[in-house]
């Protein structure tokens, strides 16, 4: 009815029972126009159930393998613990090499969640802030369009995040905010800045640094723009390039 009145075509999808077992169907409805007039419609459906089924089948797979991922990063940490057990020059490598394991078993965890499609930055972000403790009293603004990240970047960045954040809860004086923002250019570029606004002594591992001022750029397709401490704060900024790996969220209907 709505196409013989709006004269525009509809597509539809609908589900059910076919001897006894679920199908699919998905379809269209087109209006049928004669001498200026609509005089009907031509509607088609199409069984998609073995597509639907591959779906399926491909979330589970999905589920077990973060599954057994998580295992492993488990036992890899549970390695690393017994490891250091008698050897105290051992305690300052577990603890951050513990908070990296989590940091990328939960980039996992929001990868299986999307179906392995990407992670939308701000989600990547508020995780990372999520995860540390001693985080609570340090406010966190974030500014920026839907960037959806792809797997390889997204795991990447959330562990740049995850370092940064570490960074902040370790300070001896932390940030009074911090602003993360970030924008599409009109070259096609990407832009992402980082601010930690008050804090007076900011240190980054080595490992953090690393991976900030080679790692990330080179996943993002840019350059870094800014790793340093001033008076204004500290500040860390990357240019990247829109892509297969990063690119405007499309809105959920």
């Amino acid at each position: 009815r709505r196409v013989l009145a709006g004269g525009t075509s509809e597509r539809f999808e609908i589900t059910f029972v076919l001897a006894g077992q679920q199908r699919w169907f998905e379809g269209f409805i087109e209006p049928v126009s004669a001498d200026g007039c609509i005089t009907g419609v031509l509607a088609a459906a199409i069984d998609v159930s073995r597509y639907k089924e591959h779906e399926r089948e491909m979330r589970d797979i999905l589920r077990e393998l973060t599954h057994r991922s998580k295992n492993l990063l488990a036992v890899v940490q549970g390695i690393a613990r017994q490891s250091a057990e008698g050897c105290p020059e051992a305690a300052g490598f577990l603890a951050p090499f513990s908070g990296r394991l989590l940091a990328l078993s939960a980039a996992h965890e929001l990868l299986v969640q999307n179906g392995w499609r990407g992670i939308l930055l701000d989600e990547v972000v508020t995780r990372a802030w999520a995860d540390v403790e001693g985080t609570a009293s340090i406010r966190v603004e974030l500014d920026g369009p839907r960037v959806l990240l792809g797997p390889d970047v997204a795991q990447n960045v959330m562990l740049g995040a995850h370092e940064l954040v570490v960074a902040a809860a370790a300070a001896e004086r932390p940030p009074e905010r911090t602003v993360v923002s970030w924008a599409m250019l009109s070259d096609g570029g990407f832009r992402l800045e980082w601010r930690m606004v008050g804090a007076s002594s900011i240190e980054v591992s080595t490992f953090g640094q690393l991976l900030l001022r080679t790692v990330i750029p080179v996943v993002l397709g840019g350059e870094v723009t800014a790793l340093d401490l001033s008076v204004a704060g500290f500040a860390y900024g990357v240019r990247g390039r829109v892509g297969p790996q990063l690119q405007p969220a499309q809105r959920s209907a």
